[in-house]
């Protein structure tokens, strides 16, 4: 995939570029946004964008906001991005206090939202979901005997097309199966 990486910190950025290339994607890594025009076309044709949600000049959410308002006023038909947001650090008081802004950001339509310290292997999911290579449902039924609530609930989250939830609470299920199974013997 082409990526976008719109990073205000350059160490973090360098980082996460060269994971991704590693990974044998392409990365464009900037600090600023002056014109999302280019996102929409161009010599750059991307294919997801990764944006820091704190941002000095303007943050990741009202980036996107322009960025939704440019593909809807174009005259061309223009598929609309994915764009994850990489949203800081949270402590128990930061988590309370950004619930309603997480929440308008997954309304907004990003992709998936992912906190720092960036989990690899979250980013890993996401980026094979945007290309298809992922079905919730199959991961589901790897579960194995996993409480059937569960397991409903998380095809809910896949059926509401929640897929940022969905893959959450499969990780989350993925990681407490083997420490329940544990617990219990």
């Amino acid at each position: 995939m082409n990526i976008l990486i719109i990073y205000d910190l350059a160490m973090n950025r360098a980082i996460l570029e060269r994971t991704l290339r590693m990974e044998g994607h392409l990365t464009v890594g900037t600090s600023r946004v002056e014109d999302l025009r280019p996102l929409l076309g161009g010599k750059n044709k991307f294919d997801l964008v990764i944006i820091d949600v704190l941002r000095p000049e303007i943050d990741g959410i009202n980036i996107y906001k322009s960025y939704l308002k440019l593909v809807g006023s174009s005259k061309q038909k223009l598929k609309k991005l994915p764009f994850i947001l990489v949203n800081p650090a949270q402590t128990e008081e930061t988590a309370i206090q950004n619930v309603g802004r997480l929440k308008y950001a997954k309304e907004l339509g990003f992709f998936d939202i992912i906190s720092k310290p960036l989990d690899h292997n979250r980013l890993k999911s996401s980026l094979a979901r945007i290309e298809g290579k992922v079905d919730h449902h199959d991961q589901v039924e790897h579960l194995g005997e996993f409480p059937k609530t569960l397991k409903d609930l998380a095809n809910n989250l896949i059926n509401e097309h929640d897929s940022a939830g969905a893959a959450l609470m499969i990780d989350l299920l993925e990681t407490t199966i083997p420490m329940l199974r544990t617990a219990v013997k």
